[in-house]
């Protein structure tokens, strides 16, 4: 069997179910139609990311800060090869329904007041017009928190899903205490069915405040090296990164890249804001396509702290084969 790409079988094999006919994307919601000579669908579903946790303010100028953490992407359904009669068969309509990414949590509002975590992603649905789901890619699992005027926010974790094919969300990166925000990289493969993730990415965290400094926030990147696991796909390291974190007292960056070259693909997590000592803090950059949003920077006294960066919303592609 030809594994392809990433270990799943469709991708880069050309597909074992004969020629392609046509691949459709969604961005936002519709309405997809079989078209009448399909014989086989393949569809790759993404939830929607989390919003980034809020930034902490300092109660005084003598104290530090934490950062809001990055929020965990969201999760893919991916199912190769299902006969059109799976869908309802040939000619019918099915209502895609994409995710909406989950709200960033706002900055602490006044001295001495923590952050507010983000909201968890939605499901992405493919359904039939009569309601019937179809197929299902969830949002993202967990909150990420927000940072606290003792700690900076614990990244969400990540579950796994079941359809065919076991992916994961990505685990976010935390927000941080006296530092420079925690950076971001690519899922490693899943523990079951040896299937790598390529699946949404996490954002970074937001920066913290020291007694005496203020803090970027983390870098999301790409690797300069395989990695050691496996070697189709990346890991982080240091150099080579894709989209910086917000400078002290800017926002992060919104993400707009897509992690692979492959047809198969998720969008990248948004960075963390850089934290403020005598300006207000940066928010967190917004996800793409189920991507999560970036942590909020903390701020000291009588300054705005950072909002968490907004989840990307959810994406379907379609194909469909001979």
């Amino acid at each position: 069997m030809n594994e392809g790409l990433y270990g799943f079988s469709r991708i880069n094999s050309g597909g074992a179910q004969g020629s392609l006919i046509s691949r459709v994307e969604f961005d936002y919601s519709g309405v997809y139609r079989i078209p009448d000579n399909a014989s086989f669908l393949t569809v790759w579903a993404v939830g929607g990311g989390g919003g980034g946790g809020g930034g902490a303010r300092a109660a005084n100028d003598i104290t530090a800060t934490g950062g809001g953490a990055g929020s965990m992407g969201g999760r893919v359904c991916f199912a190769p090869d299902l006969p059109v009669e799976h869908f309802g068969g040939r000619g019918q309509d099915i209502v895609v329904a994409i995710g909406a990414g989950g709200l960033g949590g706002a900055g602490g509002t006044t001295n001495g007041s923590n952050g507010s975590s983000g909201s968890i992603g939605n499901n992405t649905l493919l359904l039939l017009p009569s309601g019937k789901t179809l197929l299902t890619a969830l949002g993202s699992a967990s909150n990420a928190s927000a940072g606290t005027t003792t700690t900076g926010g614990a990244a969400a974790s990540s579950l796994r899903v079941f359809f065919h094919y076991l992916v994961t969300g990505t685990v976010s990166a935390n927000g941080i205490l006296s530092n420079t925000g925690t950076n971001g990289g690519l899922s490693t493969k899943g523990s079951d069915n040896n299937v790598s993730t390529v699946v949404a990415c996490g954002g970074t965290g937001g920066g913290g405040l020291s007694t005496s400094a203020a803090f970027t926030g983390g870098r999301q990147g790409l690797a300069s090296v395989p990695d050691t696991e496996n070697l189709l796909t990346t890991r982080l390291v240091t150099g080579n990164y894709i989209m910086e974190g917000g400078a002290i007292g800017s926002n992060g960056v919104t993400a707009v890249e897509m992690i692979g070259s492959s047809p198969y693909s998720c969008g990248f997590g948004g960075t963390g804001g850089g934290s403020g000592r005598t300006q207000n803090a940066g928010n967190g950059g917004n996800g793409y396509r189920g991507g999560g949003g970036g942590g909020g920077g903390a701020s000291a006294a009588n300054f705005t702290a950072g909002t968490g960066g907004r989840g990307g919303n959810g994406y379907v592609l379609i194909e469909a084969y001979r």
